[in-house]
């Protein structure tokens, strides 16, 4: 069966349509800020990052941005694990795909070294364990070169 996402007609609001990059960047803090909270707390559940995914994707929509998302069965129905590669311009596909993606397959971000600094991203013993595994990745990488 055939699984497509196509943005709902009329999803924009006034507020979005008139001031489109305040209302963006206000949901989209707000909404970091939420997720890093629960991070914190270790309450962010896979459910939750779902959750936080849908609402920068309403809110992309509410500003006039339209999904067109088709074929996802094509990973879904996979039994293998799979690489999705993104040639970004920016982050928005770090904070929309998850909601598309989560629901049916575990998730790794590969990122680059800079934003593991950022201190709203990773904390405690959550940071320690993220550079461990920067240290094993860029060991193996060095590795491979020689």
């Amino acid at each position: 069966m055939e699984i497509d996402y196509h943005t709902p007609q009329d999803r924009s609001s006034w507020l979005a349509r008139h001031m489109p990059g305040i209302y963006f960047y206000s949901m989209v803090v707000l909404d970091i800020l939420a997720a890093s909270r629960r991070c914190k707390k270790n309450t962010y559940s896979t459910d939750k990052k779902i959750e936080s995914s849908a609402n920068v994707l309403r809110t992309l929509e509410r500003i006039g941005v339209e999904f067109v998302i088709e074929n996802m069965s094509a990973f879904i129905d996979l039994k293998t694990p799979c690489v999705f590669v993104a040639n970004h311009m920016s982050v928005l596909e770090t904070f929309v795909l998850p909601c598309f993606i989560m629901p049916y397959r575990k998730i790794t971000f590969v990122l680059k070294r800079s934003l593991t600094q950022y201190p709203i991203y990773i904390t405690g013993n959550g940071r320690q364990e993220h550079q461990k595994i920067i240290q094993f990745i860029e060991e193996k990488l060095n590795g491979w070169a020689d």
